[in-house]
């Protein structure tokens, strides 16, 4: 739910899907990787924000901003 795009509604319809989903033998290798780029995805987000927000701050001191 803490992925843009991804609400009450379209997480019904994932979590609907995955009780019926089949799966390739290869996610058991590949499954830790797409969990590990999700979780850095949303850290990212996390620290553009953080940026976002400092330069805001900056900018409101500065004339030429």
């Amino acid at each position: 739910m803490v992925i843009p795009g991804v609400g009450k509604t379209y997480a019904a319809q994932i979590q609907s899907w995955q009780a019926q989903a089949q799966f390739s033998p290869d996610v058991e290798w590949v499954g830790e990787m797409i969990l590990q780029d999700a979780h850095r995805i949303l850290a990212l987000g996390k620290d553009i924000k953080a940026i976002d927000q400092k330069i805001a701050a900056i900018a409101a001191h500065s004339e030429l901003a």
